[in-house]
């Protein structure tokens, strides 16, 4: 007992405990902020469904008529909007916090023409839809109401010109720079 409490004192990382209902649960290491084992299980997470065939069904389906061969600015907007219009912020309840999976707020959509989700769920939606169209994606943790503490989540996507910022929660400026210091996520690997 006394051994497994030393462990859980410098365990950083987030152990997976179950998936239910599109719900992912974490047991939280003690190692570190909540902040960084957030955004280090919205990193695995990002890797895990951007791979799911899925996700990425879905993310081309939204492609039509207008996104060309190896488009790769309409593939990201064809996702960007699809967040935009479909996919509404709603809280998680009181002194919980949700991460719902991918495949859960897809099939919201399909059911209701909407899901709904926080800004980790957000984040880890439109990162594994654009990292199963071959986008480097990390999430990373911002100062969005308090200057001391990550208290929102947005992404970043790696393309040809550099890093872009993108918080599909921020109705008035999708790609803005995020206000001070940011806590960087991994970039979901490539598995070519």
């Amino acid at each position: 007992m006394l051994f497994e409490f030393i462990d859980r004192l410098f365990d950083k990382k987030p152990l997976r405990i179950s998936e239910e209902n599109g719900v992912v649960r974490y047991r939280v290491g003690y190692g570190a902020t909540d902040a960084e084992q957030i955004i280090s299980v919205l990193s695995r997470l990002i890797a895990e469904y951007g791979i799911d065939p899925r996700v990425r069904r879905f993310t081309t389906s939204l492609f039509g008529e207008t996104v060309g061969n190896d488009d790769r600015s309409g593939q990201v907007r064809a996702v960007t909007n699809f967040m935009e219009d479909s996919v509404r912020y709603v809280r998680d309840p009181l002194g919980l916090e949700y991460v719902r999976s991918p495949i859960a707020m897809i099939g919201e959509y399909e059911k209701f023409g909407m899901a709904n989700g926080d800004c980790d769920d957000q984040v880890l939606l439109s990162g594994s839809m654009l990292h199963s169209i071959g986008f480097a994606v990390r999430p990373v943790g911002v100062h969005l109401y308090d200057s001391e503490y990550h208290d929102h989540v947005a992404l970043q996507i790696q393309g040809d010109k550099g890093i872009v910022n993108y918080d599909p929660c921020n109705p008035n400026d999708h790609f803005g720079e995020p206000k001070g210091d940011i806590l960087l996520g991994d970039f979901a690997p490539d598995h070519a």
